[in-house]
């Protein structure tokens, strides 16, 4: 963008969406507040959240003599840069990490597409390097991106071809249906939902330390509670409204339906 105030405006676009990736841990109850209430109190949350965000940026603007108390420019600025990139990497391997719980061998397939879309674009660089009038000429371009265009669409079925059979865990979860939760509730059944993704950070953490657990699980089939897992990863339509039902937007969300 050549327009300095639209550049900046999609700076802190792209900045709050990387910086929102999910509701948990902190953001998680405002949002559910915010969504069960009037429209005009939900614009005026998120108002205040998009303040928030931004109000270390305006104070620093109004107040110039805080600026000379921040770091001066240097060659730290390029070394920050460098281990930001690891953390980067940390997030696609966070990433493939859901592929492979989603996917038979889609990491294997992501990985081969990234490496063939990075030689293409070494290859463009070189050739552009050697004769730079073709980053002008549409057909170059236009073969250069329709290949690469068409190399997603061959690797696309192979990226999302399902796992077969779901890992063993310490409780035996029972996928997330209404029509169970009705039958539990007619045979006098405890139901307990966990509301998850694989995509969900803290939902993992919480599975692992609190929740896939001998006592958790000890205790599940002394009161004879059903677990269910609903999980949110693919945007399930079922799951999406029982989040509305209960009040929430995002995942986790834990529900525990007496039986009585």
């Amino acid at each position: 963008v050549r327009t300095p105030m639209l550049r900046h405006f999609f700076d802190g676009v792209l900045a709050t969406a990387l910086s929102t990736p999910c509701t948990a841990p902190v953001l998680g109850t405002a949002l559910v507040f915010a969504f069960s209430q009037p429209p005009y109190v939900t614009v005026l949350i998120f108002l205040t959240i998009g303040l928030g965000l931004a109000l270390p940026y305006v104070y620093l603007s109004t107040h110039p003599a805080l600026l000379k108390r921040l770091p001066a420019p240097g060659a730290w600025m390029f070394h920050f840069r460098q281990v930001m990139g690891f953390f980067l990497l940390g997030t696609c391997a966070w990433l493939l990490f859901v592929l492979h719980d989603l996917t038979e061998k889609g990491v294997v397939w992501a990985v081969v597409l990234m490496l063939l879309l990075f030689f293409a674009l070494w290859i463009r660089k070189t050739m552009l390097e050697s004769k730079p009038e073709r980053g002008h000429s549409p057909v170059f371009n236009l073969v250069f991106y329709g290949t690469l265009i068409g190399s997603m669409y061959l690797f696309y079925p192979s990226l999302v071809a399902k796992r077969g059979e779901a890992e063993k865990s310490i409780i035996s979860w029972v996928p997330y249906a209404p029509a169970l939760l009705e039958e539990a509730k007619q045979k006098g059944r405890t139901v307990f939902i966990d509301f998850t993704a694989s995509w969900c950070i803290t939902c993992k953490f919480n599975e692992f330390r609190l929740i896939e657990t001998k006592d958790v699980s000890d205790a599940i089939k002394k009161l004879d509670i059903v677990p269910v897992k609903a999980d949110w990863t693919t945007g399930d339509e079922q799951i999406t409204a029982a989040l509305r039902q209960y009040g929430a937007e995002g995942v986790p969300l834990y529900v525990v339906i007496p039986s009585r």
